[in-house]
């Protein structure tokens, strides 16, 4: 499995987000600066999180960004689905592939295994399991 740069950057956002014990909301230029990734790209999936519901935003002057659960809560897979959509097992050219029937359904299996064994590991490791 390979995580695509956005998915690893809202990795990395959780966790920073999660580790401050601060009571109001972390603000995305501090994210951004503290790990080098582009603000504008970090805004857009600081967002995607919120619509999944693992952060909450405020706006306004003093607003940011808040875990929604806790970390203990808050799994990897949450976070990687949020960004990259539901870990499905579906092979992509499945409608184009004709004939070879019994191959098509033995590598769509596999492909849902995989997705099946990526998705129960995913959901074992919290947020918290990371930072310790």
């Amino acid at each position: 499995m390979r995580l695509g740069k956005a998915t690893t950057y809202a990795v990395f956002a959780v966790l920073y987000i999660a580790q401050q014990k601060k009571s109001k909301p972390v603000q995305g230029h501090e994210i951004a600066r503290n790990y080098g990734i582009p603000l504008e790209y970090l805004l857009k999936i600081l967002q995607q999180l919120v619509k999944a519901q693992v952060l909450i935003s405020e706006r306004g002057r003093t607003g940011g960004f808040q875990m929604r659960k806790s970390a203990s809560q808050t799994t990897v897979l949450d976070i990687v689905e949020a960004v990259e959509g539901p870990i499905t097992g579906e092979i992509s050219a499945r409608r184009e592939i004709t004939g070879a029937s019994r191959a098509k359904k033995i590598v769509e299996g596999l492909c849902r295994d995989s997705a099946g064994f990526t998705r129960s590991l995913l959901k074992k490791v919290t947020v918290q399991k990371l930072i310790g």
